[in-house]
């Protein structure tokens, strides 16, 4: 019987998508290479790295709203702090996992697909490229809508000006990914330390639950979901950020500090969320007419 050659790994290596690949840390021309597996004598930098390619990322606005939501269900301080860390830490493991691929492939998370699907990866290739539309939609909307609070500016510019810069970091390729999420790393954690400060000077952050028995239930299992939902999504992006690991990388290290970027991050931000919005309540049924 002949063995049939993996046609899926004979594509990645086509010339057309080669190109320029950076050649250590701190090199910032443009990337033009393509998803063409990595070389070898192409790899370079640490685990450690992508501590702050996953931590920045997490620790936003969407966490916040993703916390809150832990008190608009009822769940209260402690119990709501469990669920997001129980579904953060489970979400977090296939991208922890799909973070070793980099190192051992060279590719990123959808050309490395193919090696289950085969063919068939344009279904995930598909799904993927609207759920980026989408996400890059509501950055667009709440950035542009942030820059116009604080620039006084319309609305459209704060959106081209979000978007141009998400652009361009995305031209430029890996190594100005890394470097930009290092710096808002700081960034974020100095703000973010402000708002939590501000928050504990001025509300109350321990609320006890406001629902009970099944209510209660099945809120922390929703909330649960959530905080599932929110970091298991950068699983189609893992190895993307260490495919130019060298192949020598410990699995142990990539995975662990992608893991615990992802988990700190979520938490710290979920956390910083408004402490006691209103709980959500059906509308009461209106009453008839005498």
């Amino acid at each position: 019987m002949v063995s049939q050659p993996d046609t899926g790994s004979s594509a990645l290596e086509a010339p057309t998508f080669g190109g320029r690949m950076p050649a250590g840390s701190g090199d910032m021309a443009i990337e033009t290479h393509g998803i063409k597996p990595i070389p070898e004598d192409n790899r370079y930098g640490t685990p450690r790295r992508l501590f702050t390619v996953w931590f920045a990322p997490q620790l936003t606005m969407t966490g916040v709203f993703t916390g809150s939501l832990a008190i608009v269900f009822g769940l209260g301080f402690w119990l709501g702090l469990l669920a997001m860390v129980i579904g953060t830490v489970l979400g977090s493991l296939p991208v922890a996992y799909l973070s070793t691929w980099g190192p051992r492939t060279g590719t990123g998370q959808l050309p490395a697909s193919r090696m289950a699907f085969g063919g068939m990866v344009v279904l995930p290739a598909v799904v993927q490229w609207l759920s980026s539309i989408a996400w890059d939609g509501l950055v667009g909307l709440f950035g542009g809508e942030a820059l116009a609070a604080l620039l006084h500016t319309p609305f459209w510019v704060g959106v081209v000006i979000v978007l141009a810069l998400q652009g361009i970091v995305g031209i430029f390729g890996y190594e100005l990914i890394h470097r930009v999420e290092a710096v808002m790393t700081v960034v974020l954690i100095v703000t973010f330390a402000v708002l939590t400060i501000k928050l504990l000077s001025g509300h109350q952050v321990v609320t006890a639950p406001a629902v009970h028995h099944a209510d209660l239930a099945g809120a922390f299992v929703l909330e649960v979901t959530v905080a599932l939902s929110l970091a298991i999504s950068w699983a189609s992006y893992a190895s993307d950020y260490s495919r130019y690991l060298p192949a020598s990388t410990p699995r142990s290290r990539s995975s662990g500090t992608a893991s615990a970027a992802s988990c700190s991050a979520t938490s710290a931000s979920r956390r910083s969320a408004s402490p006691a919005p209103r709980r959500w309540a059906p509308r009461p049924p209106r009453a008839s007419a005498a």
